[in-house]
């Protein structure tokens, strides 16, 4: 299976997986908020804050809070340890 990221981006024919739908299995699927879960996948897709809040209609330093309290969730030390989180819950989520 191609990766996730790869997905997401569109970079996969016929494998492409929406950022609307990422955003929901990811708040489905764990304890973050709406919010939360797409700062998470937009910056999982390469987003800055700054286009982070421009999607969400936000300032920056509130996206920055909304993945400051994710992380606080789920205790993750790094962004990469947050990125192989969303990896593994989507790709076992769209392998059943």
């Amino acid at each position: 299976m191609a990766s996730i990221l790869a997905q997401l981006n569109g970079l996969v024919p016929g494998q492409h997986l929406s950022t609307e739908a990422a955003v929901r299995l990811v708040q489905r699927l764990s304890k973050l908020s709406y919010r939360q879960a797409k700062v998470l996948v937009l910056d999982f897709r390469g987003f800055s804050y700054e286009q982070i809040g421009e999607e969400l209609k936000v300032d920056p330093e509130t996206a920055r809070t909304y993945w400051k309290r994710g992380r606080k969730k789920y205790h993750w030390e790094s962004k990469e340890e947050a990125y192989a989180w969303v990896e593994n819950l989507l790709r076992k989520e769209l392998e059943e």
